[in-house]
């Protein structure tokens, strides 16, 4: 009777679907975000096709895409985020951005150099 197994299973599986949350992702993958950086978050849930509900700090967001776009990247971007769909809500995802990137620059000083330079006509 393997089946009616098959056929449970393939009944079963929409139900298994349906109860799992989505989750939020990140890329690029950065492991420190600094001002002015650009990222984008990702709802991932099985079932495509469904609008996302994004929450930053536990506030909607007016974004119902299922990709969230933080260009140029703030401090008041720092916080919690989630995305919904069909009801169901992704675990945190904790965001932290960092003040600007110290960049060591090299500075020269210019060599005045002379040059003599000596024509003869023979």
């Amino acid at each position: 009777m393997t089946g009616g197994r098959e056929l449970l299973l393939l009944a079963v599986m929409p139900l298994l679907v349906r109860c799992q949350k989505p989750s939020v992702s990140m890329s690029p993958r950065l492991e420190s975000i600094f001002t002015g950086d650009l990222f984008y978050l990702y709802c991932k849930d099985v079932s495509s096709g469904d609008t996302a509900t994004w929450y930053f700090n536990n506030k909607a967001l007016e974004n119902k895409n299922s990709i969230l776009k933080i260009a140029p990247a703030a401090s008041k971007n720092s916080g919690t985020y989630q995305c919904k769909i069909n009801d169901r809500k992704s675990d945190d995802f904790h965001v932290r951005v960092l003040g600007k990137v110290q960049r060591k620059t090299l500075s020269s000083n210019p060599i005045k150099m002379q040059r003599n330079v000596r024509c003869s006509l023979l």
